[in-house]
């Protein structure tokens, strides 16, 4: 017998038997799905998170304090933010990055929102997205003019539209607010949380000059942070020695700050999605296992089932090589179209869970010849010891069952 002989055997056999069959598949059909759409949602949310770092600018260094008996005098001043962008050839940008909750109050609304102390420098450090008017300038800065740009979220709930340039509101914190002129609306950064927390739970967010929001917050102002564009992510260690080497000699202390690289943080994060889309594949596999031992198990039942079979084809002249791959045969197809169903389903419920998660599910092209080559394993291996069994029958006690 051949093998497409035994192809063709194995088949009929299996569609003899469909309900077994299929039963028998179901391990594997599970355990392939499960493999495929864990695999795909972990590639899914690596590009995710790249896509969301990438969104806020990739060469970034943050420079806060160390947490390390802080005095006033050891933080940040805007004579330090001037003089690092003087001082090192590799800093394009710099801005501080001073957040309060504050108030923000129209005729429409009250809302409280996160309000940012920044430079016009921002918007270079950060990738932002202006909707109508313009950032906060160099002059908005020198003078603390008592200017404003606020999310779309915000000005939605604030004016019930996005163009709202020119119009005035009441900016502050819990006792006392001024007033202030928007003049732009940019898309918030943190719109992404909306798919997992809901619109509410999205934080509103607001622009305004440093010395104007000193003004604010008079008696709770200090800048902890900067936030620095390099020219060259390549430099970005480099750039963030000599700064933190400068600010140790401005303020004359050692170790108050530390400087993080933002690119860093990311292959952190992508290090513990990889391992933990490992642990979840390992306890996927175990599903793959369990079908290889059901499949194993229907072999064993078809051995009996057909030992009398077995027994007229050794008496025929069947040797026991050609009933070792007649049994495996039936193995690895049963197995191999469990895989190829799987794949189907695990296709496809990738794609939906992307959906509903709002991730880019990632399934490569090659997922499909790894299946057929893991199940055609899976079947060799769980049909080897029945089809073992069946080819060492003796064929006259296998003709004499009943």
């Amino acid at each position: 017998m051949n093998l497409m002989e035994c192809i063709y055997f194995a088949i009929n056999n299996i569609i003899s038997n469909k309900l077994r069959s299929f039963l028998t598949m179901l391990g594997i059909i599970i355990g392939i799905a499960s493999v495929i759409v864990i695999a795909a949602l972990g590639a899914g949310g690596k590009t995710f998170i790249s896509g969301q770092f990438d969104m806020i600018g990739a060469n970034i260094i943050q420079i806060t304090m160390a947490d390390k008996d802080i005095k006033a005098s050891d933080y940040f001043t805007l004579d330090d933010i001037k003089n690092i962008k003087e001082t090192i050839p590799d800093v394009k940008a710099i801005t501080p990055l001073v957040g309060r909750w504050g108030k923000i109050k129209s005729k429409r609304s009250n809302q409280e929102a996160l309000i940012m102390g920044i430079t016009n420098d921002y918007p270079q450090v950060y990738n932002i997205d202006i909707l109508y008017g313009r950032f906060v300038s160099a002059k908005d800065v020198l003078i603390g003019k008592n200017v404003i740009v606020i999310d779309d979220k915000t000005s939605n709930k604030l004016f019930g539209s996005l163009d709202c340039i020119g119009k005035t509101i009441k900016v502050g914190g819990k006792l006392t607010s001024t007033t202030a002129i928007v003049i732009g609306v940019v898309k918030n950064p943190n719109e992404f949380i909306a798919g997992f927390a809901g619109e509410d739970n999205v934080p509103i967010l607001a622009y305004v000059p440093i010395g104007f929001q000193r003004r604010m917050f008079p008696y709770d102002f200090m800048i902890g942070e900067m936030d620095i564009g390099v020219n060259d992510y390549s430099n970005a260690d480099f750039a963030a020695d000599n700064v933190v080497k400068l600010l140790e000699k401005t303020h004359k202390n050692k170790e108050k700050y530390k400087a993080q690289n933002l690119m860093k943080q990311l292959d952190k994060v992508n290090a513990i999605i990889d391992k933990f889309t490992i642990i979840i594949l390992a306890i996927a596999a175990i599903s793959l296992l369990v079908g290889g031992v059901g499949v194993m198990n229907i072999m064993l039942v078809s051995v009996n089932e057909r030992t009398r079979e077995i027994g007229i084809r050794k008496a025929v002249g069947a040797t026991r090589v050609n009933i070792l791959i007649q049994f495996l045969t039936e193995s690895v197809i049963i197995s191999t179209i469990g895989g190829i169903i799987g794949l189907i389903f695990g296709y496809g419920g990738g794609h939906l869970l992307s959906r509903v998660l709002s991730l880019n599910a990632q399934i490569p092209p090659q997922a499909a010849f790894i299946v057929v080559g893991l199940t055609s394993i899976v079947g060799v291996f769980f049909g080897i010891y029945p089809a073992s069994r069946a080819s060492k029958l003796d064929p006259i006690e296998a003709l004499r069952y009943e």
